[in-house]
């Protein structure tokens, strides 16, 4: 059933400000980071949302008939239970699994109720249509050398750092996935290795360190030591899913 307001709507934008803002988000779910996994076959926007640590991730998108938004988090507590592993996912960001389920629910209510397709309103032309930028592929390169390329090329990049046996600093994944064409200056999440775990020696002192199920040598100096799993020699993995194309 859909959404009944008890009163009615209060316009607070100016219509040509607000179609232009739509005509932005509408490049999220076609070429940007909510892309490919929140289109929905027909002409829709949104906004994808990944907190610092994975804590939560969301999509909010809607088409002139219909809004939905969709957060993820682990309801024991977000910050204690980041949103690792989850479902096959390394990791969750908002263009990933909750951009899934709210296409998913999309589509189930317009077909629910019939809605039509509608075109979204144009933009007023004020605003100049970002140029596009092939977004190359930095997977598998050291972060610092990945940085300074992207950087280069205009982007923003932020670095997420992950445990895995894989060399520390190692880029694992990034968000929007490489070679393909992005907006200028698109900010670009870069998945990177931490390397090694920490472990407590007065939990576990004769209990050998795990990472990603390679076993390590527990040291025993009393204190939290740094263990560096061995480098694997496999190549990092390239799917974007979540950290796949549409991360957030």
């Amino acid at each position: 059933m859909p959404y009944t307001a008890p009163a009615p709507c209060r316009q607070v934008l100016k219509a040509e400000i607000a179609d232009t803002v739509t005509s932005v988000l509408e490049g999220v779910i076609l070429h940007g980071t909510g892309a490919p996994n929140a289109q929905i076959g027909r002409p829709a926007a949104g906004k994808t949302g990944t907190a610092e640590g994975f804590s939560t991730a969301s999509f909010a998108g809607y088409i002139p008939q219909l809004a939905t938004a969709v957060t993820v988090a682990d309801p024991r507590s977000p910050t204690t239970y980041p949103l690792r592993n989850v479902l096959g996912n390394k990791v969750v960001y908002g263009g990933g699994l909750p951009a899934q389920v709210w296409a998913k629910t999309m589509r189930g209510a317009i077909d629910g109720l019939a809605l039509p397709v509608e075109p979204m309103p144009s933009p007023d032309g004020t605003q100049p249509y970002p140029l596009k930028k092939m977004l190359p592929d930095v997977v598998g390169q050291d972060v610092a050398t990945a940085q300074a390329q992207l950087t280069s090329q205009g982007f923003r990049v932020t670095v997420q750092e992950i445990w895995s046996p894989f060399t520390k600093g190692t880029v694992l994944a990034m968000n929007p996935g490489g070679n393909q064409e992005v907006d200028e200056g698109s900010e670009v999440v870069l998945m990177v290795s931490q390397g090694f775990v920490l472990q407590s020696h007065s939990d576990s002192e004769n209990t050998p360190a795990q990472s990603d199920g390679e076993s390590v040598p527990a040291q025993s100096d009393g204190g939290r030591t740094p263990v560096r799993a061995e480098p694997v020699t496999a190549t990092p993995g390239r799917d974007r899913g979540n950290a796949g194309p549409g991360a957030g």
